[in-house]
This record gives C-alpha cells, structure tokens and sequence, in this order.
C-alpha cells in the first residue's frame, strides 16, 4: 500500500469522526428505606457501552450513594451508529442486600432517574469513641465489619461520634482506630436508635498536643507477621502495674498503650499456637516493633568421619511449641539423584544420620511444621582411604622408627660417604704426602665397611666386624 494511499484513508477517517454516534445521558440513582428515608453508602454500578463496537458492556461506572440517598453520573457513547448500542443497565445494592438492577435506553431530553427501595427499614447507628481518660477523640475512623469485610467506614466529629444507616436486625460489629490505638466493639439495638460506645485503650492528645499527656508516656507497638509483614488486627495484651489491657492493631499494623509516668510494660500476643512475649521500657512516646516470628530453627548440622568415605550427621532442631509435629529430612545430591537418608534420635536428644559417598557430596536438612520451615547445608568432602604404615625396630637403637624414615636416613649416609670419598681422593692426589695417604686409607676403608654393612642390613644378613 502506497503512502499516498495510507494518507487519504487517514484523512476520511479524521473526517468520518463527526459522523458517528456520540451520544450523552445524565443519570440520576435514588436510594430510599421502606419508611422513605434516604439510604447512605448504598453501592451503585451502571454498565453500558462506551467506546468497542465489539462489546455492549465496555463502559462501567460504580459509586456509593450520598447521605441524600442520591448518586449522579454521565455516560458517554462513541461508538459509529451501526455498531452502537444505547441500552445500559443501573443497579443498587448493599452488604445486608442483593439488591436490584433496571435496563433503560439512552435517548430523550433531560437526565434519567432510577428510583430505589430498600426493603429495610433503617436506623440511625452512632458510634461514639472516647480515650482511656473518657475523652472524646476528634478524626477516629470507624468501620463496620462482617468477619474481615469492611460494610461501611466512617469518621467522628468533634463529638466524637460517627453516625451510619443500619437496617434492623443486622448484627453491629467494628472496630474503631485512632493514631494506631484500635478498639473492637459489638453492638445491640436500644429502642429506636441504637448507640456504641468505644473507649480506646490509650490516652489521646487533641491535634498538636502531647500524645503522652502531662507526665505520662505511651508505647507504640509495630506488630510485624514472620515474613516482616504487618498483622492489622492482631491481639495485643499490655501489662502495666497489675493493670491488664487488650487491644488491637490497626489497618497498619500499629497499637499503642498509655501509662502514666514510666516504667516497664509487658506484652503478649499468641499468635502460631505460641504467645509471645516482651517486656519494653517505656519513658515519653516510645515505638518499638513486636515481631511475632519463625520458632522453628535448625540450630546446629555436624558432621564427624565414620570409617572410609562415610559420615555420621548431627542435626539439633527446635521449637518451643513441643506438641506441634516437626518432619526432619536430611537429602544428599549427587550424579544420581535426590535421596532422603533415614534419621533416628540419639540419647542426647539429636537426631542421627548416616552416609557413605563416592565423591564430594552436599547434604541438605529440612525440618517443616504446621506454620513455620527451616533449612541447613553441609559440604562433605571425599576422604580418601590410606595405606596402613608398618613399623620396624632398628637394632641397636632406643628409637622405633619407620621403614620409610630408615630409607630416607640410609639414602643420606651413602650420598655422605660418595662425596667424602671423592673429597678425600682429591685431597691425596694433591697433598701426596704419605701420612695423609693413610689416614685417606683408614677412613675410606671406614667408610667401606659402613656402606657394606648398610647393604647386608637392607638384605637381612648380619654386618662384618669393623
């Protein structure tokens, strides 16, 4: 295809533009109880097409009604005419019901309304939060729970209290959080309204004042999970001068306690069948992190020689949970294959394994339980066996010695005796004088005798008289 080409066909599809469909349709959604009062934090989602002429549902808007009960959104269709649809669909729903969904086409003046009723009656739900000291807390997020499922969040006034719609008959439940001071809370009905009271576990400081208080001090706790993840919600008992407190971590893993003066807080929190346990000291505004961690632990993996080529392996494991089932396995790697190597424990509370090997091997221990994993690796290197080494007595001497050191010593004298005897031949060559001539004479034939009766010894055979 020629440039000049591809450029006339972008041209008319720039032109074509204005021709398609280019449709807007305002949307008003309506959300009532059965008593006609306005539902707030309803859910809403309209689907429609918006821009694919392969799909009619390409298009989706969602949002939460207001505290008016009402919710109001734009929908724009692009799509050219043959291929247009201008059906869409708008639907309401909430956590305690499925709700409803109605089918309009776009087209007409003026904006669409979709009405909905709820088929509860609601009440007003307040959740008041206060401090340790009964203090009212300004800015507290409450949120309205189902198991781990937030239904509605809000937050409080200067009263110190957050307001909801709730239908009759539904189960409250929450938790209401503060500068990483949390408190859960149940609710029940009290004639036509139905108020919560939460006081968090803490003394809190109005915005820009002391969060320890006059003379007070607060510890802050980051509760991290054994992977350094943080744990929201996570249990929390602090302990302070015979005074006992549970509290929980917030959405981001944060829980605080409030003292007066300073001192020592003790801190627990179970969590992995196993309560952990801490003692902090705390002075003014301390943070600390309360790591909940791995138990499990492969403390030690040895090794010791066990006859030619093989091993003895020594692998110590533990974990405080003592009624919790630990699986060891010890693995070798090698040419072959993975192979598991048997264990047993030893009388000293070890458990032993056993391996023999070709070649340098690595061996690897996994011990694995219900919650935690843990791992060690040894190297075993190939230890070659060596010949044994025969021991012989030299007669005539005080020392046993071995048949090589004896060779390496006779192999010495005799390199000794050649170069004294050439030395010495020299010396009488040049001196030629008779009284050196037979010294020369004496200790050559000495030193004759010496290597003869070195050789009849290597032989077996007794030595001559010197």
């Amino acid at each position: 295809m020629s440039a000049k080409l591809l450029l006339v066909l972008s041209l008319f599809i720039l032109l074509a533009q204005p021709c398609f469909s280019l449709w807007n349709q305002s949307i008003g959604v309506y959300a009532n109880d059965s008593a006609g009062a306005a539902v707030k934090g309803a859910n809403v989602a309209i689907v429609f097409q918006n821009a694919s002429a392969l799909a009619d549902n390409d298009g989706l808007i969602t949002g939460v009604t207001g505290a008016d009960g009402h919710f109001y959104a734009n929908l724009t269709n692009i799509v050219p005419p043959a291929y247009e649809n201008r059906n869409y669909s708008v639907e309401l729903s909430t956590y305690y019901w499925k709700g409803e969904t109605k089918v309009a086409s776009a087209g007409g003046s003026g904006a669409a309304s979709f009405s909905f009723t709820v088929p509860f009656e609601l009440r007003q739900l307040g959740v008041k939060v206060s401090d340790a000291e009964g203090i009212a807390v300004d800015g507290a997020h409450v949120y309205l729970e189902n198991g781990t499922d937030v239904l509605q969040s809000g937050a409080t006034g200067a009263t110190g209290v957050a307001l909801f719609s709730v239908p009759y008959g539904i189960p409250v439940a929450g938790y209401a959080s503060y500068g990483g001071v949390s408190q859960i809370f149940n609710g029940s009905e009290n004639g036509s309204a139905i108020d919560i009271y939460v006081q968090l576990p803490a003394r809190i400081a109005p915005p820009g004042g002391n969060a320890a208080g006059s003379g007070g001090s607060v510890l802050t706790l980051t509760v991290m999970g054994k992977e350094g993840t943080r744990l929201p919600g996570q249990p929390v008992q602090f302990s302070y001068n015979g005074s006992n407190t549970t509290a929980y971590a917030d959405s981001n893993g944060l829980v605080s306690y409030s003292i007066n003066g300073s001192g020592n807080v003790s801190v627990a929190s179970g969590r992995y069948e196993y309560v952990y346990r801490e003692i902090y000291s705390v002075s003014g505004n301390t943070s600390k992190t309360l790591l909940l961690g791995h138990l499990l632990a492969i403390n030690s993996f040895d090794k010791t020689p066990d006859g030619t080529g093989c091993y003895k392996l020594f692998v110590n494991v533990t974990d405080p949970r003592n009624n919790l089932p630990i699986d060891v396995r010890i693995s070798r790697y090698g040419p072959a294959a993975n192979l598991s190597l048997p264990i047993a424990p030893d009388e000293n509370g070890l458990l032993v394994s056993r391996i023999c090997i070709t070649e340098d091997t690595q061996v690897k221990a996994v011990a694995v339980n219900k919650y935690d994993s843990a791992e060690a690796v040894l190297d075993l290197p190939y230890l070659k066996a060596q010949p044994p080494v025969k021991n012989v007595t030299i007669t005539g001497a005080k020392t046993v010695i071995s048949a090589q050191q004896q060779g390496e010593l006779d192999e010495n004298i005799l390199g000794a005796v050649a170069v004294a005897l050439v030395i010495g031949f020299f010396l009488a060559l040049v001196f030629a004088r008779r009284y050196l001539a037979q010294i020369f004479r004496f200790i050559s034939e000495y030193l004759r005798l010496m290597y003869e009766n070195i050789v009849r010894k290597r032989r077996g055979m007794p030595p001559k008289p010197q």
